[in-house]
């Protein structure tokens, strides 16, 4: 697993420019064997399990578990893999 601590520009302070603001700082943890497709963006604070593949471009925020395949801005899952039948699958949202 990668941890890293990752940063956000505050920007609560009308009148002052973002640069300027204080930083808002993140760990975040990116699981055993994921794949980060060409210009995506992984934002502060998010946790990633084993085995995610992000899709390229996707702006990925949250907490995602293992096994999942992520696409989007911002990312959802569209697959995850299901050990049973050890296939990926399409995953609808409940």
């Amino acid at each position: 697993m990668y941890s890293s601590p990752i940063f956000d520009h505050d920007y609560r302070i009308i009148g002052k420019h973002i640069l300027k603001q204080e930083y808002i700082i993140k760990t975040t943890h990116i699981g055993e064997n994921c794949f980060i497709g060409y210009g995506a963006a992984i934002q502060a604070g998010t946790i990633l399990g084993r085995q995610c593949v992000v899709g390229a471009n996707s702006v990925v925020r949250g907490h995602f578990p293992d096994y999942c395949v992520l696409v989007g801005a911002l990312a959802r899952i569209a697959k995850k893999y299901n050990p049973e039948v050890e296939k990926w699958e399409r995953y609808v949202e409940k």
